[in-house]
């Protein structure tokens, strides 16, 4: 009977411990949000090489210059110009940490999901526009 506590107490330590690295670190936003804006600071001022500095290694094999120009002019035809961007929430789902923006530009708004990985340093892991106009 001992032992059968001594397991519960174990299993309980270890699934407080595992519930515990799966929250949303306190003011994730003041990590988050320079990465948001770095990608369409980057996208506006063409510079790829700074789109794609906070890229976790996936993003950086899957991402080349030729998928920046196109996601580039994609906003800039679709959207227009980048004027700022409004944090909303970061939530951890499916293993990930999510950061949700309300994206402005000149020609309207989109929302975006930002994709952070799990563990410092919280890398770009991937992103989307569930909102972004469909051709």
């Amino acid at each position: 009977m001992k032992r059968i506590i001594t397991i519960a107490c174990f299993l309980f330590v270890l699934s407080a411990c595992s519930a515990k690295s799966a929250q949303v670190p306190e003011n994730f936003q003041t990590i988050s949000q320079p990465m948001a804006e770095n990608l369409f600071s980057s996208i506006q001022a063409n510079d790829f090489e700074n789109f794609h500095k906070d890229f976790n290694e996936k993003m950086l094999s899957s991402t080349d210059e030729t998928n920046f120009t196109s996601i580039r002019d994609s906003f800039l035809q679709t959207v227009g110009d980048y004027q700022s961007l409004t944090y909303d929430k970061t939530t951890y789902e499916e293993g990930y940490l999510i950061s949700y923006y309300a994206v402005q530009f000149s020609e309207g708004s989109l929302t975006m999901r930002l994709v952070h990985d799990p563990a410092e340093p919280y890398l770009i892991s991937g992103f989307w526009f569930p909102d972004f106009p469909s051709q």
